[in-house]
């Protein structure tokens, strides 16, 4: 069963923060510029305060939010919820299709370790089917795997 460390040992751990004070235009600038989904949001002392996304900035945009003068703090989600490296991929699917959204944080002993994104996931489920989808397909063509 393939778990969220082995997305994370693929993907990696990189993890872009911003803090809560600084503008909406600065969030952008900081997800285009990482070509990131979401960033976590952390205060001064490192405790991770909610999260922003693309999606949560394009809201704003469209309520036409003023991007130099609205902060962070003000847009991003509070009560986030977040997975483990030793959670299934199957459990985090379940957790993203039943409460809407792409990005989920991953936690270890208070610590954020990774994101994991919904994109992640089909590259995953993508990469464990192909093996068993080409061997279906020489046994159907009469080829030898």
């Amino acid at each position: 069963m393939t778990k969220v460390s082995d997305i994370l040992g693929e993907k990696g751990t990189k993890l872009v923060f911003i803090g809560p004070d600084l503008t909406l235009r600065q969030g952008l600038e900081t997800i285009v510029d990482n070509k990131v989904g979401a960033l976590p949001v952390k205060d001064a002392s490192g405790d991770i305060l909610g999260i922003i996304t693309e999606r949560d900035l394009m809201r704003e945009v469209y309520d036409h939010a003023d991007l130099e003068t609205k902060i962070v703090g003000d847009v991003m989600t509070k009560n986030i919820i977040t997975t483990r490296r030793d959670d299934s991929i199957d459990t985090v699917m379940e957790q993203m299709t039943e409460n809407r959204f792409r990005h989920l944080p991953i936690v270890e002993e208070g610590r954020l370790v990774g994101i994991i994104s919904i994109g992640d996931l089909v590259k995953s489920q993508l990469a464990h089917l192909k093996h068993p989808m080409q061997n279906l397909r020489y046994y159907v063509s009469g080829n030898a795997a």
